[in-house]
Parts: structure tokens; C-alpha cells; sequence
């Protein structure tokens, strides 16, 4: 979607680096630690860096159950975030599978080896801020149970 209304793309992207296009800039980022989606925390991080600014950032995608109490209070409190979570709630009601995508700033001295010392998970993803929902229809498939 990002792309076909030209607003942003993967220019390239490896293990270790990702170059996105944003609105007509290239930002880098070093991708630092990944923790995988699986089905007991039903969520997603990938924490980079930006190679522009140093700053450390978790971006998280996930099931609104997972995402949605690890919200700041201001986030989910202000107009947008209320807003926004009515939304995801419609488009639930509407049979529609939603993702929650957020993010948080980390300190700028989190490092890749910092990171990976890291056994509580909720250091990294809780008080988090709401970026947007998706709703997807979840179409059946041949062959899935």
C-alpha cells in the first residue's frame, strides 16, 4: 500500500541492513536484533538503528491482544489513538484479521550485544506507541485445515 501510493519502499535489505525510501529520502538502518513472531507472544519486533540519526528503535506488529495493553496511556488515550483503535475494532467486527504496528525509542547505547543479553522481553516492548492497524480478510486456502 505504502508503495502503490508512493509514499514509501524497501529499496534493499539484507540480515543486517535495511534502505528504505521515504517519500524521496533513503534512510538506513542497521537491523540490530529480531525477535521472531510465534504463536505464544503473538507479536513481532525488529529493532534497528539509524545509520542518519543513531537512534535505536523498535518497530512491533502484532495481534491487537498482544500489542494493545503494552500501549502508553497517552497514546491510547489521545484522539488519534482512540480513533484509530475504534477502527481496528470495526474492522474485527467485520470478520477482518488486524494487525496492531507500533514502536519504541530506545536509548541510543543499545547495541547488538546489549540487546541480546536481554531475557525479559517486556524491557523492549512494553509502553510502546500506536503507529496504525491493518485489516485483512483471511481468505480460505486449499489444502489448510
Amino acid at each position: 500500500m505504502c508503495r502503490k501510493q508512493n509514499y514509501a519502499e524497501f529499496v534493499e535489505k539484507d540480515s543486517k541492513f535495511i534502505k528504505i525510501k521515504i517519500k524521496d529520502q533513503i534512510e538506513s538502518y542497521e537491523v540490530l536484533r529480531v525477535l521472531e513472531f510465534d504463536s505464544v507472544r503473538k507479536r513481532m519486533s525488529v529493532i534497528v538503528k539509524s545509520l542518519q540519526t543513531g537512534k535505536v528503535i523498535n518497530f512491533i506488529k502484532g495481534a491487537d491482544m498482544a500489542i494493545e495493553p503494552r500501549l502508553t496511556e497517552e497514546t491510547r488515550d489521545s484522539a488519534l489513538g482512540q480513533t484509530t483503535l475504534n477502527d481496528m475494532n470495526s474492522m474485527a467486527s467485520k470478520g477482518l484479521r488486524t494487525l496492531i504496528f507500533a514502536m519504541k525509542e530506545l536509548a541510543s547505547d543499545w547495541d547488538h550485544e546489549k540487546l541480546m543479553e536481554v531475557k525479559d522481553l517486556e524491557v523492549l516492548e512494553s509502553g510502546i506507541n500506536l503507529l496504525g492497524v491493518t485489516g485483512l480478510e483471511d481468505l480460505l486456502q486449499d489444502n489448510v485445515a
